[in-house]
């Protein structure tokens, strides 16, 4: 964000050719999303990748509208071709659809997959993009309290199936998570969500396969000693106070 000019007007360029095939007004990191585009940009993305670029910036939403409308006149003046459906100027931030539409737009999605061609195109024009610190709260609420339909659990878990993290990506993992500190309350939703669970024999055999000949640092080896002893102190103390663990 560049001061207070929310607002900017971008171009998309296709990566094979260098010429600009859409352009349009956002703000947060709208030109950076493949999706809610029309069928004709998702047909030049999944052929030939894009990448963005941000013409100018707006304090004025309107004065953004205006500038895309005058850029996609000037394309189009000069021979370029574009997937814009119209001459721009349409939409108004902060809009959100009805339940219903939201709904259809699952169901147009779910099951829905892409090439690994299409995948690499896109990751390569997504390269080097950093979400502002803005736009990270804004999804951070937007997600808060969400729970996952029994429907939206299954596809996730499916698109999941036999996916291994690259090494680098555990990694960052790894290391975002050192020195984090679960909260009690979180610790307690943790247990009880997970308390009288069991394991299928297929799943135990597959966690017990994954773990068969590997070597535990002294470390981890300490730590998972101490959460024990911990854990047989608390249930003789319940026990001795006549409650269950």
């Amino acid at each position: 964000m560049i001061g207070q000019k929310r607002f900017y007007v971008y171009t998309h360029i296709r990566l094979d050719t260098e010429n600009v095939f859409y352009v349009g007004k956002g703000h947060g990191n709208r030109a950076f999303r493949p999706y809610g585009r029309n069928s004709h940009w998702n047909n030049i993305v999944a052929k030939c990748g894009f990448r963005v670029e941000i013409v100018s910036h707006f304090a004025s939403e309107q004065d953004a509208f205006d500038a895309e409308k005058s850029l996609i006149a000037e394309c189009r003046a000069n021979g370029i071709s574009l997937c814009n459906k119209t001459d721009g100027g349409e939409g108004v931030t902060g809009h959100k659809h009805s339940a219903k539409t939201r709904e259809k737009i699952s169901a147009v999605q779910i099951g829905r997959k892409l090439s690994p061609e299409c995948k690499a195109k896109l990751s390569v024009a997504n390269m080097g993009h950093i979400v502002s610190d803005d736009t990270r709260k804004k999804i951070s609420k937007t997600n808060s309290g969400k729970k996952r339909t029994p429907a939206q659990n299954a596809v996730n878990s499916e698109f999941r199936k036999g996916k291994k993290l690259t090494r680098e990506h555990a990694e960052k993992i790894a290391k975002s998570n050192t020195g984090r500190v679960v909260s009690d309350a979180t610790k307690a939703k943790i247990s009880a969500a997970h308390r009288g669970m069991s394991s299928s024999p297929e799943t135990k055999s597959k966690i017990g396969a994954a773990n068969r000949g590997k070597v535990r640092s002294p470390e981890f080896c300490a730590r998972v000693s101490e959460n024990m002893r911990k854990r047989h102190q608390e249930a003789r103390a319940a026990k001795l106070l006549g409650g269950t663990i």
